[in-house]
């Protein structure tokens, strides 16, 4: 008797890239797409979920994160929900619907597979992400996107600039000491990445106390949080980012980096940097990091361990990488042998230094990280381990 995966789709995050791999697995599978928002959660589109569901006699739904109404509908339906984590926090996550017993949670970060079993998760895996080499390698780079996109170093992300006015909350809203107080916590994490330096229980509850009036606590996005999470979770990891992010590009300014962000307001910020709006994630990412000599990468303080999804389709795409510490890269990467990574923004302007005057080591290194990702972090390789992991239960 065969066995019918559904792939779910949300109009704000599509899981398609799953039904490749399946199909080369010769797996019996369909897609399915609804009008809403993954977080959007309601009564309505449970109903909507699930009459799709038997429409196409799913057997188990997949998607990318958590989605709490697939999760109720395949609970109603009593087939399993994998959800494939690519991202932290996942708001869904912080709701009690993690603890359906139809979930398979597969996250990319080691450390939140014990905090999501600590908080009553009945099946959660750890699995990395990983880059869907089979239409990475379909795109032609072309003289035109030689001329267009070739840079020595580049950097693709969002900035998170403050447009809710979080840094300026923080620092004018707070009084003394607590303000200090703020300001020590932030540079204990701020352009440091080791073992140690997690940001995860550590904000003192009289901190919290005096934080957390001075944010409006009716977000929707937000509302499954404790003021703790709010702060270490989504607030601050931001905030963080911000400030790095402009750190990171204004100490490489000599090297002409290339910022291709969403974010609108950077510019001022980045005076002399060129800076370029976002790009299309299939056609023009992988020449983007095929074609920088040093493509950036910086995780959020939110990632605990974890690697983020940039750093395989960097080395999937052919380019070099290098990225903050994460300590899960020594377990699934060769550190210095097929990527370069920094602790701290000092050893990152070195780093770059380094790789721009050493030519033939830096296509080393990309040739052997590509060579890795290809073979065991392609989409297939992840979505036959979740298989795997899913009839194991």
């Amino acid at each position: 008797m065969s066995f019918r995966y559904v792939i779910v789709s949300f109009s704000d995050l599509a899981s398609s890239d799953i039904m490749w791999p399946l199909l080369r697995l010769n797996r019996e599978c369909e897609q399915v797409v609804v009008d809403f928002k993954m977080l959007e959660h309601s009564e309505e589109n449970v109903k909507i979920l699930k009459s799709k569901l038997e429409k196409e006699k799913a057997d188990c739904a997949i998607s990318f994160d958590f989605s709490e109404s697939l999760s109720m509908a395949c609970d109603e339906l009593d087939i399993p929900y994998c959800a494939w984590l690519w991202d932290m926090p996942v708001h869904s996550l912080f709701s009690d619907t993690k603890k359906n017993s139809v979930n398979y949670i597969f996250s990319f970060d080691r450390a939140y597979v014990d905090i999501l079993k600590k908080e009553g998760a009945p099946h959660v895996f750890y699995l990395p992400l990983c880059a869907n080499s089979y239409r990475i390698s379909g795109v032609i780079v072309k003289p035109e996107d030689e001329k267009k996109y070739s840079c020595d170093v580049s950097f693709v992300g969002k900035f998170y600039e403050d447009d809710s006015g979080i840094g300026k909350k923080l620092m004018e809203g707070l009084e003394e000491p607590y303000k200090t107080e703020l300001h020590d916590l932030r540079n204990l994490f701020m352009g440091r990445w080791n073992k140690d330096c997690l940001l995860y229980d550590v904000i003192p509850n009289e901190l919290i106390e005096k934080i957390m009036p001075l944010f409006s606590s009716n977000s929707e996005v937000l509302k499954y949080y404790t003021d703790r999470e709010k702060l270490e979770c989504s607030i601050l990891p931001r905030y963080l980012a911000n400030i790095e992010r402009i750190e990171m590009i204004s100490r490489l300014k000599e090297y002409k980096p290339v910022v291709y962000t969403s974010s609108k307001d950077i510019k001022k910020e980045l005076p002399g940097i060129t800076i370029r709006g976002s790009v299309d994630y299939e056609k023009s990412l992988p020449k983007i990091y095929y074609l920088s000599r040093i493509n950036l990468s910086q995780t959020l303080h939110s990632i605990l361990t974890g690697v983020q999804l940039r750093v395989f389709d960097i080395m999937a795409s052919g380019g070099f990488v290098l990225t903050n510490y994460q300590s899960e890269l020594e377990n699934l990467f060769d550190i210095d042998h097929e990527m370069a990574v920094y602790h701290d923004f000092d050893e990152m302007e070195d780093l770059v230094r380094f790789y721009l005057s050493h030519e033939k080591e830096r296509v080393r290194m990309a040739v052997r990280g590509y060579k890795h990702v290809i073979n065991d972090y392609s989409l297939e390789a992840g979505v036959k381990k979740m298989i795997d992991l899913l009839q194991k239960g």
